[in-house]
């Protein structure tokens, strides 16, 4: 069973709607990140069990990272049958913050258990880090499974600090190569690795411009420039969590 599966590469307005690139999410193990658009659908069409996850992260109430979401929830309860899995989201997924239409009292009344995730708390192995995004209460978390730290960014411009949270395996959501400081762009993972030494690095959630200039291209511009193995994710892709695994069936 993989530790890390891209049910999704695909971000942005310009992608998403268009599925360029699948909008699903990312799956670790039984936890599940961000379902976009299609995210069950992809869950079938990959054999993967939807009632399988137990635990629901999202990071902001954008439709390329929260659409899904219901669904999912019906799914982990087996239909609304049992009252069962954990959901950690944003304020706006949870509350509709400015106008953001969250998740409904339904769903989350179907959960085990629903928190509101804020920088700073932490919860059964997860933590939750801050963000700088368009959706003002965007979080971004960090995961410890199988021995591994996993840190995903979410859509976020660069943050004071946020180089802290490199650590081991690390997951950026590149949606730009333009400057912006409410989304990820190379000059953001730059930063990052100037001021940390993590062991593996995935990026995805492409927006158009970064697929016109090419994910593949850019990973190996930073692997270049920083020795650290980056790794451009394809929908689909999955990782066993063996720094020396084969990816795809193509080693990096």
């Amino acid at each position: 069973m993989p530790l890390i599966k891209f049910l999704g590469t695909g971000g942005g307005r310009n992608v998403t709607p268009f599925q360029t690139r699948r909008t699903g999410g990312i799956l670790i193990k039984d936890i599940l990140i961000d379902p976009g658009p299609g995210s069950v659908l992809t869950m079938k069409e990959w054999g993967i069990d939807v009632r399988k996850i137990k635990t629901l992260l999202v990071s902001h109430a954008h439709p390329d990272h929260i659409t899904d979401a219901p669904v999912v929830i019906e799914g982990m309860t087996y239909g609304t049958k049992r009252k069962r899995g954990i959901l950690l989201a944003s304020e706006t997924a949870i509350n509709g913050l400015e106008g953001y239409r969250p998740i409904s009292a339904y769903h989350l009344s179907l959960l085990e258990e629903w928190k509101l995730a804020r920088p700073g708390d932490v919860y059964k192995g997860i933590t939750v880090i801050r963000a700088v995004h368009t959706d003002p209460s965007t979080v971004g978390f960090v995961v410890e499974v199988n021995g591994r730290t996993i840190t995903y960014y979410s859509d976020t411009g660069y943050w004071e600090g946020m180089e802290r949270f490199a650590r081991d395996i690390v997951i950026f959501n590149l949606e730009t190569t333009f400057p912006s400081p409410t989304h990820t762009h190379p000059g953001v993972v730059r930063r990052v690795l100037e001021a940390s030494s993590p062991k593996k690095i995935f990026i995805t959630h492409f927006g158009w411009s970064i697929l016109e200039y090419g994910p593949g291209k850019i990973a190996r511009e930073l692997e270049k420039e920083f020795g650290v193995e980056v790794v451009a994710a394809e929908d689909g892709m999955e990782w066993s969590g063996d720094l020396f695994d084969f990816i795809q069936g193509k080693q990096k």
